[in-house]
């Protein structure tokens, strides 16, 4: 469960894994939706107004409804309504955008529920995943912070196919990089990758 659509942090009074239960899986919760601060029609609060819209918080009973309603599209007729639970289960697990720890974690599980790498990776199509591991994990923002002169750091962040088709990456071109930043390893540039396969590229930033 995400604690908000927006910054992606994990409420602070929801129960954690391990699982207590009998399973080969002990990562607990296994998927993340968003349950808190969303936008929601309501007949309660605003005093049964028509037309009357909140941002709630509700936890996993709003949690709950947003990984039904991937289920949903991904089991219409013009999508892939012959896939069995298990499939489908695992197609929502490994196609999840990564939150915290790297990897399946018991704070957001796999990650937070994605329905369109889910039906790429179904459909047997590639889907493009970048994750940086400074915090906040996955944000697409590289913060370097505060580096005196003279001094350096490095920064490596991944990119993953989280798909189902091969992903085919251009190569790179760091000519045009700003000269304080020094790519120092990349095994991204021109690769082709398979399903769950990734790659990864450091920079070092040297003001």
């Amino acid at each position: 469960l995400v604690s908000d659509w927006s910054s992606d942090v994990c409420s602070s009074d929801l129960s954690r894994g391990p699982t207590a239960c009998s399973s080969d899986d002990t990562i607990y919760p296994q998927l993340s939706a968003p349950g808190d601060g969303v936008k929601t029609a309501d007949l309660i609060s605003s005093g049964g107004y028509h037309g009357s819209y909140v941002y709630g918080t509700y936890g996993t009973s709003f949690a709950a409804p947003h990984v039904s309603g991937v289920m949903a599209l991904l089991l219409e007729s013009d999508g892939f309504p012959d896939i069995t639970v298990s499939e489908l289960e695992e197609a929502l697990k490994l196609s999840a955008s990564d939150l915290g720890a790297e990897g399946p974690d018991n704070d957001f599980g796999y990650g937070q529920v994605n329905a369109l790498a889910a039906a790429r990776r179904l459909a047997g199509l590639p889907h493009l995943a970048v994750y940086d591991p400074k915090s906040p994990e996955h944000d697409l923002f590289l913060d370097f912070g505060y580096i005196p002169v003279d001094s350096s750091i490095d920064y490596s962040f991944a990119i993953k196919n989280s798909g189902g088709g091969i992903l085919i990456l251009a190569t790179n071109d760091w000519s045009t990089l700003d000269p304080a930043f020094t790519v120092t390893g990349d095994t991204c540039s021109g690769a082709e990758m398979g399903s769950d396969e990734e790659c990864s590229i450091i920079i070092e930033f040297s003001p």
